[in-house]
């Protein structure tokens, strides 16, 4: 068996502000690539610049862009573009803090934004609750990338 593939970090530009994405120094990869595809831990809308945003929909607009990030560095030569990246995306699981209808819809606007030009939408779970273990985090994302 060979050995899977590991991501601890990446770089993101978001807003005009260029972020680190890291897992290091965490008991966890932040994302693992082997026979049967990539698995991207949960992400959250948290880098080396701290909360990126307390507005619900910046939170998971950031979320997604790290997970195409993920998917392009992972990708290497195979995934060239954002679309391409996006594509990748086969299922995420969104949990929301304090999910209701205003964010419910407010989450599919955002997915639906950052999809539009990509011709599908990956499979979906959202899950309202309670909390989430960074202060001001309002979203948690993880995936499965078929890369």
């Amino acid at each position: 068996m060979t050995r899977p593939i590991t991501l601890d970090e990446v770089e993101v530009e978001f807003k005009g502000v260029k972020h680190t994405y890291s897992s290091q120094g965490r008991p966890y990869k932040l994302a693992v690539s082997g026979c049967c595809g990539t698995y991207v831990s949960g992400v959250v809308p948290y880098s080396n610049q701290g909360l990126v945003s307390n507005n619900f929909e910046e939170q998971v607009e950031f979320v997604l862009t790290v997970i195409t990030e993920v998917a392009k560095k992972i990708g290497g030569s195979c995934i060239k573009t954002d679309k391409e990246a996006k594509k990748s995306i086969l299922k995420l699981t969104v949990y929301v803090v304090d999910l209701d209808k205003g964010k419910y819809d407010a989450l599919n606007q955002v997915f639906n934004d950052f999809f539009k030009n990509v011709g599908y939408f990956p499979a979906r779970t959202t899950i309202g609750v309670a909390s989430i273990p960074i202060p001001g985090a309002l979203v948690e994302i993880d995936a499965v990338l078929d890369i």
